[in-house]
């Protein structure tokens, strides 16, 4: 029994605390953890953490800090009763790109072992864009967008999507990938994805419907059933249906999501896409099939829009949710 003890205790540290005699005062941070899904330099990152009093009697006008990186970058004054945990947030502004370390900390009370709890996450200095296309002019207002991005910097590469056979995709964190002529390349991209990886697929503006079916199959998406409408066509027009502004992907984009409006751009030519149980809408179609919608697959995630980014397919490109939600979804899926 007591070598199993030994083995038990092997590599561990014992603490002993003497209290002579009084009751402990002593406050812990059972958990800490950032609420963020997307990181950009200079924009707003927020945090929470448990804390709880193991003490029989209240404490009153404590104070917990956040450091990021070593450095004190908010905090905040509480009291919590015997027993009770609280819940604590903090919110700073990101100063700092690569490997971010941040840390909650309370002031010193008679066991200081738990009092600072960990964690960390990347903020990319430049993120490596490859875009491909089967037509190039199919991209001009994506690399409009992204070369617009404000404190972001996106380094852009573009290829005709025929060619990803020979392109070493793991140089890139993420893919923007415009049309389906990617000839023997599906198994390629879905690799990609499974390795924990980003894709946003978007239809080409000389996409068919049975190219669209079968990439989608190849990278085990529910396949489109077909093309609404008519392209350079504003005749029968469809717009949004409902908007999820809850998604990551809207945070920061709007002041004030829960009383947003979203005008809605006029969609000529889409393809019907129903996610089904394997994914999820994010903004839907006045049909209620998918204008954008999430899947993951295996490490990875995989946005889809519905239609071409160019005017012979909508306004949506003209619109000014475009550019911040192409940004957005840049940065959600690296």
């Amino acid at each position: 029994e007591l070598s199993g003890i030994n083995n038990l205790l092997n590599g561990s540290r014992i603490y002993l605390f003497d209290l002579n005699d009084k009751e402990a005062t002593n406050l812990g941070v059972d958990s800490f953890f950032v609420n963020n899904q997307i990181f950009e330099k200079i924009k707003p990152v927020s945090f929470s953490a448990f804390v709880k009093n193991y003490s029989t009697r209240s404490v009153d006008n404590s104070v917990a800090s956040l450091f990021i990186n070593g450095k004190r970058s908010a905090q905040q004054s509480f009291s919590a009763s015997a027993g009770q945990s609280i819940k604590l947030n903090f919110e700073t502004t990101l100063a700092d790109t690569g490997l971010v370390e941040a840390y909650v900390e309370l002031e010193d009370d008679d066991i200081n072992q738990d009092n600072k709890r960990f964690t960390c996450f990347y903020v990319p200095d430049k993120i490596n864009v490859l875009i491909l296309t089967d037509n190039p002019g199919d991209a001009q207002f994506i690399k409009l967008a992204l070369n617009n991005a404000g404190s972001q910097t996106f380094s852009i590469s573009e290829n005709y999507a025929s060619q990803i056979a020979s392109l070493n995709l793991l140089k890139y964190n993420a893919i923007i990938l415009i049309g389906q002529d990617i000839m023997s390349g599906g198994n390629k991209l879905l690799n990609y994805l499974e390795s924990g990886n980003g894709i946003i697929l978007m239809p080409g503006s000389k996409s068919s419907i049975a190219s669209m079916r079968s990439l989608f199959e190849t990278l085990t998406l529910p396949p489109p059933s077909v093309f609404i409408g008519l392209q350079n066509s504003s005749k029968n027009s469809a717009g949004f249906g409902k908007v999820d502004l809850q998604n990551p992907l809207f945070k920061d984009i709007f002041e004030n999501n829960s009383k947003l409006k979203i005008d809605s751009p006029e969609i000529f030519y889409y393809a019907k896409i129903n996610p089904g149980i394997s994914g999820k809408t994010i903004i839907s179609m006045n049909d209620n099939s998918a204008f954008l919608s999430e899947y993951k697959i295996g490490a990875g995630k995989i946005l889809v829009f519905n239609s071409a980014p160019v005017l012979s397919s909508g306004t949506f490109p003209l619109k000014s949710l475009f550019a911040p939600l192409v940004n957005k979804s840049v940065l959600y899926i690296s």
